[in-house]
């Protein structure tokens, strides 16, 4: 069982291939965080409000 997550593992992401796309999907994942996290204390504020 655990050899076939290895090979999942490795087929998700293979290392070194694009070093750019690693960095795009960071900046996609920091911006949906954001935008999470705006989302979120917008709702808060227009709660207390």
């Amino acid at each position: 069982m655990s050899e076939e997550d290895g090979d999942l593992y490795d087929d998700g992401l293979p290392e070194g291939e694009s070093p750019e796309e690693d960095g795009l999907l960071l900046k996609f994942i920091i911006a949906a965080v954001l935008l999470i996290l705006v989302y979120a204390v917008a709702t808060i504020l227009l709660a207390a409000a």
